[in-house]
């Protein structure tokens, strides 16, 4: 099997910057490259570089750098630790940061496709708490997914860990806004099946799109597939988002109908129908956990749902796999994962309903779609001319 440039880098096997020496590489995404890496007095870390050839390239060295002032604010023990921000002497910047055990969650569901419904919402828990510290920051992860979630065990206890803080958007006049935008008007980012449905009618990012995206994980973690896995293209997601409502995870697997009701809040259409904030989801899913609720029995298969759908070009998001990448240029008992915030009432079902915001936009959407497939065959004629 070739070995990646990366994994044949010059930096492995010298100091960078006179502080860290570079053992291997880990991973490389969109920005930058992973590598393994030891500080003088022996401490394993993870050191992230941004790519060289992004070096001369504004907006990415902007992104980067912001990834690390966000980063060091953040100090959540279910948020990945950053030790230092820095730029070597040809102006790369890095960010050092703990060096995680352990496996990703797409890693953890590549395997056993489906995880316990306690030990699932308790990881669900744990990434609120990440999740409330960043939002209180005027922070929004913006690419919450299984590949960004980190889980492990040490001494008999499991730990969670959110990372990649990569796209993270700056709320406008938070105490860590820098006054930059670094995200067009229009310019859809993040993975297509994580995103909510604001995100991708129209780039609207909020705390709420961040639950949305819990809300996916935490289903996948129940069942094994995301509520609308059948939508392969951008166009049948948008469709779905807007026409469909996901079945309950209860029909699928056995569950609490507790929990049903939690996961069916993160994925309402509208962000004010679902929790007001990650704190009130983290004490939705204690009540869960602490409640002796009875398990439905047998779970109904879901019916395939066809997706003939046109592909949209030129779209900056991730689709496919779990853990795909986005697009721009074994954890232990539910017990060990210890709550961190107080226990408040179980949440109470809301009903299903579609608003009328909703309605207003679903003809939009469709109409979007149809210019989109209609410009893409005027263009193919035009270049048969």
């Amino acid at each position: 099997m070739p070995r990646s440039r990366e994994s044949e880098s010059p930096l492995i096997g010298t100091w960078l910057d006179g502080r860290f020496w570079i053992e291997g590489h880990l991973a490389t995404g969109g920005f930058g490259a992973v590598y393994r890496a030891r500080t003088p007095s022996g401490l394993p870390i993870a050191l992230k570089l941004l790519h060289r050839q992004l070096v001369t390239d504004p907006a990415a060295v902007a992104r980067f750098q912001r990834e690390g002032t966000i980063l060091t604010q953040l100090h959540d023990p279910h948020t990945v630790t950053t030790l230092a921000v820095g730029e070597t002497g040809d102006g790369t910047p890095y960010i050092a940061m703990e060096l995680l055990a352990g496996e990703s969650l797409h890693a953890r569901l590549a395997r056993d496709r489906t995880l316990p419904w306690r030990t699932s919402a308790a990881i669900a828990r744990a990434v609120c708490c990440s999740l409330a510290e960043a939002h209180a920051l005027g922070v929004v992860h913006r690419d919450l997914k299984p590949a960004n979630i980190q889980i492990g065990d040490q001494g008999g206890a499991a730990w969670v860990k959110v990372i990649d803080f990569g796209i993270g958007k700056v709320t406008r006049g938070s105490a860590i806004d820098d006054g930059q935008e670094l995200t067009h008007l229009g310019h859809l980012i993040g993975t297509m099946d994580y995103m909510s449905p604001e995100q991708l009618i129209d780039g609207t990012c909020s705390a709420a799109s961040d639950l949305y995206a819990l809300g996916v994980v935490l289903y996948e973690m129940l069942t094994g597939r995301r509520p609308f896995a059948e939508a392969a293209t951008l166009a049948a997601m948008l469709t779905a988002l807007v026409t469909e409502s996901p079945r309950a995870p209860s029909e699928l697997v056995a569950l609490p109908p507790a929990l049903d009701r939690v996961v069916l809040r993160c994925l309402e259409r509208e962000p004010l129908l679902r929790f007001t904030s990650a704190h009130e989801l983290a004490a939705a899913l204690d009540g869960v956990l602490a409640a002796s609720d009875p398990v439905v029995a047998a779970p109904v298969r879901a019916a395939p749902v066809p997706t003939t759908f046109p592909t949209l070009r030129g779209v900056a998001v991730a689709h496919g796999q779990p853990g795909g990448e986005r697009h721009e240029a074994s954890v232990g008992s539910a017990a060990d994962i210890a709550p961190t915030q107080p226990l408040s009432t179980p949440v109470r079902a809301r009903p299903r309903r579609r608003s009328r915001h909703v309605q207003l936009r679903l003809p939009l959407v469709l109409l979007c779609a149809t210019a989109v497939l209609l410009a893409g065959i005027a263009g193919y004629l035009f270049a048969r001319i």
